[in-house]
C-alpha cells in the first residue's frame, strides 16, 4: 500500500474509532430509508440490527424499526415524514418500548454530497430517559408543593380581608400592617399561581381551551387590565392593530395573560411620559430555519409549528434597553439582568418564562430585540392564524342522538369529532384516515362492535388503535370485549367527566396505563386477599393512583383493618368473588374497566351484590352522583379526600355491613358524603 493508502486506511480506521465509542446513538439512512450505517450505541438502543438490512426493500427497514417503538403508529408517521422534509434540520422525541423502555431525543439532519446535492440523512439519538424521570419528578413535587400551599393562602387572605373591613377603629399604623399582610400574601398567591402554570408546562399538562378570536379584542382587553399601572407610571399606550386581520384560533384568556405580562413588563421600565407600543401585523409566510418560526419542537408544545400563515404581535417600550449578552436568559425561570435589583423588577421572575410556554403551547415563538442599554426593548410573539390540530375522535353508533351527545361533550374538550352508523362504514372511514381515537357501540347494525374489534386488531395500521367500548349492553360483556381487544369499556348511561378522563388517558398513553398496573402496584399489596377469616374488617381499594392509594393505605392500617389494593379494574371481581371483603373503595376512574360499570358488576353478581361499596371520585359534573347511585354505590368520598372525616366514612358503612336486613345497594341511595 502506497505511503497515502496508508494515512487514508489510518484516518479512516480512527474515525470509526470515534464513531462506535460515542455515547449517542447515530445511524445513517437513505433517501429511501434504508438503514445504511449504525454505530455500536444505536445497536444498543434498537437491539439486534438483522443482517442485509441495507439490502433489503426500505420497508424491512421501517418495519423493524418501528417494531421497537412504543407507539408504532406514530414512529411511522414521524419516519415518513422525516423522509419527505429532507432539506433542513429536524429535532423530536422517540419512545422506545424494546428491547428496554427508553425516551430518546431525536436529531435527524441532511447528508450533502460535494456538489451540494442530498445523498441521506444521519439520526443522532441521545438517552434522556433519566432526564425526563427527573424532570417529571420535580414537575410532580412543585405542582403538590404549590397545591398545598394555596389551601392556607387563600385562607389567609380571606382573614386579612375581613380584618380589614372591621379596622377602621384600629390606629392607622395597624391599618397599614394588615395592609402589607394583604399585599404580599396576594404577591405569595400570584408566586403560586405562576409556579403552578410553569409545572403544567413542563408537564406537557398546559390545557388551552381554543376558540376563534379577533386579535384587536385580545389586546383590548390586556389593555384594559393594566390602566391602573399606566395612571400609576404615567405612560402613554398606542395601539396599531390593522383592520382587516384574519382571526386566531387560540385560548383567548392565556393570550391576553401573554399581553398583559409584555405590557406590565414595558411599564415597569418605562419613565413619566413615555411610550409603550402595541402593534399587529400579518398574516406572513414564515419558513423553518429562516429565523421567523423554527422547525424544532418545543418541549412544551404537543404540536409541532409548520409553514404557514402567522400573525404577529409586538410591543415595544422606551425604556432601559437589554444589553446583548441578557437577551438568551430573558425567557428563562427566577432569572434577573445585569444591574437589576428586586425593587426594580417586583415579580416572581416566571413572567416571561410562562410567555414563552403558552405562546410555544399554540405553535408560535416568541423572542426579543433591543439595540441595547437606554433604546427600549421590542417583544414580539407569533401565533398561527390556523391553531394546532385537534385530536380526531370517531364515534362508531346508529344513534344519531347519543352522538350529539358525545359531539356535545367532546368538541369543547377541543376534539375533532365525526361519525359512522354501522360497522361497514367504520372501517371504512378507519381505513381512509386512522382517527387519535375510535369510540365504538357494541350493538351496529350489520358488522357488530365484536366484529369491528377483530377487523381492527387484525390489521398492523390499527393494531395500537386506542379503542373505548361505550355500549348499553350489560356488564357482563365488558371481560369479552377487552379479550377481543378494546382498551376500556363504559357501560351506558354514561357520566361525561368520566368519559373526558378516559378519552384524555387513551390519547395520551395507551402502553403506559396497561403497563402502569403491574408495575405500579407489585409492591401494594395487590395479590389476593387471605382466605383466612382474621376477625378484622377486611377492605379492598380500588385506585390506580399511587398517592391517593398510598394515602389511604396509611390512614385505614393503623385502625386494625386488613387492607388490600389493585389498580386494574379486571382483578376486581376475581379478588370480589374469591375473597368477599367487607367493603370495597372503589375509584370512579379506572383503567380497563371504568368503576361504574365494575358496581354493576358487583350488583348484579349474587356472589358480590352484597358487598357494601363506597364511590372515590373527583366528580364535577351534574348527574355524576346519581350516575353512582344507580350504578349500586351505596356511598360516596370526594376527591381530594380529607383525611378528617375518611375514617368516620369508613366506619359508618362497615357498620352498615354488618347490620343485619340492610341491603347492600340500597343502603346510600341518597349518596351521603364524608
Amino acid at each position: 500500500m502506497t505511503p497515502a493508502g496508508e494515512r487514508w486506511a489510518e484516518e479512516r480506521d480512527r474515525l470509526y474509532a470515534v464513531f462506535e465509542a460515542t455515547s449517542d446513538g447515530i445511524a445513517l439512512f437513505d433517501l429511501e430509508g434504508r438503514l445504511l450505517l449504525a454505530n455500536l450505541a444505536f445497536r444498543k438502543l434498537f437491539g439486534v440490527i438483522p443482517e442485509g438490512l441495507s439490502r433489503d426493500d426500505p420497508a424491512c427497514t421501517l418495519a423493524f424499526l418501528k417494531s421497537r417503538a412504543k407507539d408504532t403508529t406514530e414512529f411511522e408517521r414521524e419516519f415518513r415524514r422525516l423522509l419527505l422534509q429532507r432539506d433542513t434540520p429536524e429535532r423530536d422525541r422517540v419512545e422506545l418500548a424494546l428491547p428496554h423502555p427508553r425516551s430518546l431525543l431525536r436529531v435527524r439532519t441532511p447528508v450533502l454530497d460535494e456538489r451540494g446535492n442530498l445523498v441521506g440523512h444521519v439520526h443522532t439519538l441521545r438517552d434522556v430517559t433519566k432526564e425526563q424521570e427527573v424532570a417529571q419528578m420535580k414537575s410532580e413535587f412543585v405542582s403538590r408543593a404549590s397545591h398545598e400551599l394555596r389551601t392556607p393562602l387563600t385562607s389567609i387572605k380571606g382573614s386579612l380581608q375581613l380584618l380589614i373591613e372591621g379596622a377602621r377603629n384600629l390606629p392607622p399604623f395597624e391599618q397599614e400592617l394588615l395592609s402589607v399582610c394583604l399585599r404580599n400574601t396576594d404577591r405569595l398567591i400570584h408566586l403560586v399561581n405562576d409556579i403552578l402554570d410553569l409545572s403544567k408546562m413542563e408537564a406537557g399538562k398546559l390545557k388551552l381551551r381554543l376558540s376563534d378570536q379577533v386579535v384587536a379584542h385580545l389586546i383590548e382587553r390586556a389593555v384594559a387590565g393594566i390602566t391602573h399601572q399606566v395612571e400609576e407610571r404615567g405612560v402613554t399606550i398606542e395601539v396599531y392593530v390593522p383592520p382587516d386581520l384574519p382571526q386566531v384560533r387560540v385560548d383567548r384568556d392565556r393570550v391576553v395573560q401573554v399581553l398583559t405580562n409584555l405590557l406590565d413588563n414595558a411599564i415597569k421600565f418605562s419613565g413619566p411620559g413615555e411610550r409603550v407600543r402595541v402593534a399587529a401585523r400579518g398574516p406572513q409566510r414564515l419558513e423553518p430555519g429562516t429565523g421567523g418560526v423554527p422547525g424544532v419542537v418545543s418541549p412544551l408544545a404537543p404540536h409541532r409549528s409548520h409553514p404557514g400563515d402567522f400573525l404577529e404581535i409586538s410591543v415595544t417600550d422606551q425604556g432601559r434597553g437589554i444589553a446583548p449578552h441578557d437577551i438568551d436568559k430573558l425567557f428563562l425561570s427566577f432569572q434577573k439582568l445585569d444591574g437589576l435589583t428586586a425593587s426594580d423588577t417586583p415579580g416572581t421572575g416566571l413572567g416571561l418564562a410562562i410567555c414563552k410556554g403558552i405562546v410555544e403551547q399554540h405553535g408560535g415563538r416568541i423572542w426579543a430585540s433591543s439595540e441595547g442599554l437606554g433604546h427600549g426593548t421590542t417583544l414580539t410573539f407569533l401565533l398561527p392564524v390556523l391553531g394546532p390540530p385537534r385530536p380526531r375522535i370517531m364515534v362508531a353508533d346508529d344513534e344519531p342522538r347519543f352522538v350529539r351527545l358525545l359531539t356535545n361533550i367532546l368538541e369543547p374538550e377541543e376534539f375533532s369529532v365525526t361519525s359512522a352508523p354501522d360497522g361497514e362504514n367504520t372501517l371504512r372511514m378507519v381505513e381512509q384516515a386512522v382517527p387519535d381515537l375510535l369510540i365504538l357501540d357494541l350493538r351496529l347494525p350489520g358488522l357488530d362492535g365484536w366484529g369491528v374489534l377483530k377487523a381492527l386488531r387484525a390489521r398492523i395500521s390499527t393494531r395500537h388503535l386506542p379503542i373505548l367500548v361505550v355500549t348499553a349492553l350489560g356488564a357482563e360483556d365488558a371481560e369479552k370485549t377487552l379479550a377481543l381487544g378494546a382498551d376500556e369499556y363504559l357501560s351506558k348511561p354514561i357520566s361525561p367527566s368520566v368519559l373526558i378522563d378516559t378519552v384524555h388517558r387513551l390519547i395520551g398513553d395507551v402502553e403506559r396505563r396497561r403497563r402502569e398496573p403491574t408495575e405500579a402496584f407489585a409492591d401494594a399489596g395487590a395479590g389476593p386477599i387471605s382466605e383466612a377469616d382474621t376477625g378484622r374488617p377486611r377492605i379492598l381499594i380500588v385506585e390506580d393512583n399511587r398517592v391517593n392509594l398510598e394515602l389511604m393505605v396509611e390512614l385505614l392500617s393503623p385502625h386494625g383493618f386488613e387492607v388490600h389494593s389493585c389498580g386494574d379494574g379486571r382483578e376486581v371481581m376475581r379478588l370480589a368473588k374469591a375473597n368477599h371483603p367487607n367493603l370495597i373503595l372503589l375509584d370512579i376512574n379506572l383503567p380497563n374497566i371504568d368503576g361504574l360499570t365494575l358496581a354493576r358488576m358487583l350488583r348484579e353478581d349474587p356472589e358480590t351484590q352484597t358487598i357494601a361499596i363506597l364511590a372515590i371520585s373527583a366528580y364535577s359534573m351534574v348527574g355524576d352522583k346519581e350516575r353512582m347511585v344507580e350504578a349500586g354505590c351505596d356511598g360516596f368520598i370526594p376527591k381530594p379526600i380529607d383525611t378528617g372525616t375518611f375514617l368516620a366514612t369508613v366506619s359508618t358503612f362497615l357498620d352498615r355491613g354488618r347490620t343485619p336486613g340492610v341491603p347492600r345497594g340500597e343502603a346510600g341511595r341518597r349518596l351521603p358524603e364524608s
